[in-house]
């Protein structure tokens, strides 16, 4: 025969269940940290980059470690002279920078396998630390792999214009957004634990299936937006000719004339900000939070969309009037501009409207609802009534009597005492029916009322040096207290206690 389970043992193994989850999403979390560290270092996912190679021993990293030497042996002093070396130092900085952060965040990643696997629970986080060790890991790994994306991202903006993604370049974003995706489905379903009086379970309240959509659509959107707006960059042409007027030439007259050229690059510069910031959220893992909806930074791809919905159409109005065209540019309609614009739109218009709905109320608790308990008052007590005799009863009359009840007062009915105030609770017993103290009592209270009457309160100047032996009135702790001050406070229960003295008189002789 089957045991029967008891809560206590269900409850134990589905915290290890949800316990298990989390520390499964960790670990596939801590592998795609590793490996978003290695691409960054030894694959080339770009090619024309100022760290690219064109064979696998041509690691990025050795490549940028030559560039850095050659840097140095030709001068620092020499990059400010030169804007397309000042440019090529800048991509290589921010290379250095990534490259920085993904080592870093593996140590910090190995920080939090502590809690990862702790099984026990705590005073403080109960049986919820490997949930929060996943969450924290869960945000390392996207900004690893943001990182990764975003560098090369910029890095191409800042060196040429003629980039292509190699194939270790679509394996690593494949490998990154399978790991994103299926950690942050484990991650959905693992539930919170509050202690208290019990251990409950908070459940997830809005089902993923819908944030699992929405984030299918964010990536398919910033991919589109990256490839079509890549296609119409103008940031380096624009950032080297202004870098060369600026510290080269120091021809500061040349943004006066060509101030359509600045206009136009600060709104892709901002095109730019508010897209990588869209990347940043398609890669996190906030669509996958617990609150759904209701989680932090949930808005943020919604606002940023339409900020390069607005941008991108600015961009694709002054390409069509021909305002600050560069050289090559041709005035009129660009489609690339166009696609750019409407898939901001769209990720914009799908944001708003593919969100969880609220739960349904239960069919059973809506058709039978809890009755609600009407407050009624109090009944009046009846006086009884004398019994009816029937009219044909052929009997001799005969007096009954029916004693008459006085109903004992209740709180919330008024009695009115001997005074003429009315009192709202129970009246007192009458004297004689209180129940008589036995002789013994009876004489030791005499006894203490004679003493209290034959004492008298002596008022004295208290004398600083009088040391008394008293007990605490509440508590019975034997104190020992000057006479100095006449209130003092019993150490053990804390309370303040008022010393009288008392002369009593005596018969003399």
């Amino acid at each position: 025969m089957k045991r029967i389970q008891s809560k206590a043992l269900l409850l134990k193994k589905r915290v290890r269940t949800v316990q298990g989850r989390a520390k499964t999403a960790g670990m596939l979390y801590l592998l795609g940290i590793v490996l978003m560290a290695v691409a960054g270092a030894i694959l080339t996912l770009v090619t024309n980059t100022v760290v690219s190679g064109t064979k696998f021993a041509e690691m990025p990293v050795i490549n940028a470690y030559k560039a850095i030497v050659d840097i140095f042996k030709g001068g620092v002093a020499n990059v400010i002279k030169d804007a397309v070396l000042l440019s090529a130092t800048v991509s290589l900085l921010l290379y250095v920078i990534m490259l920085l952060a993904l080592v870093i965040n593996i140590f910090r990643a190995l920080a939090k396998l502590g809690w990862l696997f702790k099984t026990k629970a705590s005073y403080t986080y109960g049986f919820n630390r490997n949930m929060y060790a996943m969450d924290d890991l869960g945000k390392i790994f996207s900004g690893s792999f943001a990182a990764l994306i975003l560098t090369n991202l910029w890095m191409v903006l800042f060196f040429t214009a003629d980039n292509k993604i190699t194939l270790f370049g679509y394996i690593v974003l494949g490998v990154g957004l399978f790991f994103h995706i299926l950690c942050g489905l484990i991650e959905g379903k693992v539930t919170l634990f509050t202690t208290g009086e019990k251990i409950d379970e908070v459940d997830r309240e809005q089902g993923l299936f819908v944030y699992f959509f929405r984030n299918l659509i964010q990536v398919a959107v910033v991919g589109a937006i990256v490839i079509f707006f890549m296609k119409v960059s103008i940031f380096c042409e624009v950032f080297v000719t202004m870098m060369d007027a600026l510290l080269v030439s120091k021809n500061m007259g040349w943004f006066g004339s060509h101030l359509w050229y600045v206009i136009r690059f600060a709104v892709e510069l901002f095109a730019w900000i508010w897209i990588m910031i869209m990347i940043k959220h398609a890669t996190a893992s906030t669509e996958y939070n617990r609150e759904g909806k209701y989680g932090k930074g949930m808005k943020n791809f919604t606002v940023f969309s339409m900020f390069t919905f607005v941008f991108a159409a600015a961009l694709l109005v002054l390409r069509w009037i021909g305002i600050g065209l560069l050289e090559g540019e041709t005035k009129g309609f660009n489609l690339p501009l166009l696609i750019t614009a409407l898939a901001a739109l769209v990720g914009f218009i799908s944001d708003c409207i593919f969100k969880s709905r609220k739960k349904k109320a239960d069919p059973e608790s809506s058709a039978n609802p809890e009755p609600v308990v009407e407050q009624q008052a109090a009944p009046v007590p009846m006086m009884p009534q004398m019994p009816q005799m029937p009219a044909n009863a052929n009997m001799p009359y005969q007096p009954i009597y029916v004693p008459v009840y006085y109903p004992y007062p209740y709180y919330g009915m008024p009695m009115q005492s001997a005074d003429g105030a009315y009192n709202y609770g129970p009246m007192p017993a009458p004297a004689h029916l209180l129940p008589s103290p036995s002789p013994a009592t009876a004489a030791e209270e005499a006894k203490v009322l004679e003493e209290a009457n034959d004492s008298v309160e002596v008022d004295k100047p208290l004398d600083p040096n009088k040391v008394w032996m008293v007990r605490c009135p509440q508590c019975g702790k034997l104190l020992r207290v000057r006479e100095v001050s006449p209130y003092h406070r019993c150490p053990a229960c804390d309370k303040v206690f008022k010393l009288k003295k008392y002369e009593t008189y005596v018969l003399k002789d």
